[in-house]
């Protein structure tokens, strides 16, 4: 839903993966996977949105660290709550557009009927 509104920038891709999958743990290979960046993309930020609280370690699997999004963070909380928002009226533009083709489809019904 971020990637909607602020573009496909890497950054972007992987705190909209994070934020819309608050429960899932993610290696490094994972992140790049989901988000479909390079790895070496990644890199170069990973360590910021840690410092920044998004994301936090998790654990650690053989030698894999996993990531998972700081929801405890006040950042995460406002970009989570924003996502929400963006949601909310995606639905009820899509509501709209159901009552609207209904009730073209009402008219169409009427307008056949008195022929």
């Amino acid at each position: 839903m971020l990637t909607d509104i602020f573009g496909e920038s890497p950054r972007v891709k992987v705190i909209d993966l994070f934020i819309s999958h608050p429960e899932t743990e993610y290696t490094k290979t994972d992140i790049a996977n989901y988000s479909k960046i390079a790895r070496s993309t990644l890199y170069e930020f990973l360590e910021e949105l840690e410092e920044y609280g998004l994301i936090k370690k998790s654990k650690k699997v053989g030698n894999a660290q996993l990531y998972t999004v700081n929801m405890e963070s006040e950042v995460t909380k406002l970009i989570s709550a924003f996502q929400l928002s963006l949601a909310e009226i995606e639905i009820k533009k899509q509501l709209n557009k159901e009552k609207i083709e209904s009730e073209n489809k009402s008219k169409n019904v009427e307008v056949s009927s008195s022929k």
